[in-house]
């Protein structure tokens, strides 16, 4: 079997929707299937793309000055067509990418649908060839009118239509006006080399930690500054530990400063042992104004640790209120802190909470995310 994927996400090398694919595409390898895979971006020196390599995927990737040859071709190609369309198919590797003929070709986008170029692409590409489109994000409220007719065809196309949530679904589905035929939920590899509940720690302080990447206009760390610096936490027994990195963690930093909470808050960097954040930590705080289905919940309550968050994206498939965590109905300053008042009044309850959502976790999370999807690859050839 003959495996096509592309990984398109903006903004960055790498990124939480990664994981899913580099799996699939191990168990196709290791299957027998031939996998080749277009990475819409400079090659990332990332671990996972050597070990694929290593075990036989093809890989193509963007040059670093492609993306602004390209532009100068597609403006050249205003004035002839086809010395464009050469030039652009001669400068960009990836190009040459979609001209190859695969069995079943899966499209990875960060968000929830590719960019109307690629879709296009895709629609024109690919007329014999299965279609397995997977998207990670919410998409925005509305999309422009050649936009919207175009994920309507992408989607109409695919044989299976994948999203991390079942809110992510329906939200796409408003969009668009339309259902989703074969849509359905997959989940994300969690970043955890052993599920088992982790020992709860000892000490009288509370321990709260925010996992994630530092990101106010998505993640609402913000929200969450504004509320522990009010009076009546500033009297509190607590400290938060901030694992991550992003865009702004020089304003955070700045933010906890001038907030008066920079002996409460320490910024940890990026974690590499998810399990030893949970030694130290007691509850997740994850105030996000904008998610699809967060790892950093789903891998705190594999822990064993309770959450407070916001009743955004698919949280609430994973979240109960006041059995697994507890759940602000929106991203703002006062319901996030009534959340954490109601979590702060349950404290005693902290670790039962927490063993609640393991319990809880344990029966939505998929153990081989990869291989799954690689079942779908192989279900949507045989169709």
């Amino acid at each position: 079997m003959r495996i096509g994927i592309v990984s398109a996400i903006e903004g960055a090398d790498w990124g939480g929707s990664e994981p899913l694919w580099v799996t699939a595409a191990q168990a196709a390898l290791a299957a027998g299937a031939s996998v080749s895979i277009c990475l819409q971006r400079p090659m990332p020196d990332h671990a996972d793309l050597v070990r694929l390599r290593a075990d036989g995927a093809a890989m193509v990737a963007e040059l670093p000055d492609t993306r602004l040859a390209a532009e100068l071709a597609r403006r050249a190609g205003v004035f002839s067509h086809r010395l464009g369309d050469v030039l652009t198919r001669r400068l960009s590797p990836t190009r040459r990418f979609f001209e190859q003929d695969f069995d079943v070709l899966l499209f990875s986008e960060g968000g929830a649908v590719p960019s109307s170029d690629n879709m296009q692409r895709v629609l024109a590409g690919f007329p014999r060839t299965r279609l397995v489109a997977l998207g990670h994000s919410r998409p925005p409220d509305s999309f422009n009118a050649r936009t919207r007719r175009l994920a309507i065809a992408y989607l109409e196309r695919a044989q299976a239509a994948l999203f991390v949530s079942q809110a992510t679904i329906a939200h796409t589905e408003k969009v668009l006006c339309r259902r989703i035929p074969h849509a359905r939920v997959v989940r994300n590899p969690v970043n955890l080399v052993d599920t088992g509940g982790v020992a709860w720690p000892v000490g009288t302080t509370a321990t709260m930690a925010l996992v994630g990447r530092l990101d106010v206009v998505t993640k609402g760390q913000d929200l969450l500054f504004e509320v522990l610096a009010t009076p009546a936490w500033r009297e509190r027994d607590w400290v938060l530990d901030i694992y991550g990195t992003g865009k702004d963690e020089v304003f955070l930093r700045d933010l906890a400063v001038y907030l008066g909470l920079a002996d409460r808050i320490r910024f940890r960097g990026h974690a590499e042992d998810i399990r030893a954040v949970w030694r130290d930590a007691q509850i997740l705080l994850q105030p996000s104004r904008i998610e699809s289905a967060p790892l950093s919940i789903v891998e705190a309550m594999l822990c064993a640790r309770p959450v407070v968050t916001t009743a955004v994206g698919g949280i609430r498939e994973w979240v109960t209120e006041g059995e697994s965590g507890f759940v602000a109905p929106a991203a703002t300053a006062e319901l996030i802190a009534q959340a954490l008042e109601r979590a702060w009044a349950a404290r005693a309850d902290w670790e039962h909470v927490g063993a609640r959502g393991r319990s809880a976790a344990l029966q939505r999370y998929d153990p081989d995310p990869g291989g799954t999807l690689f079942g779908i690859l192989v279900d949507a050839v045989r169709l």
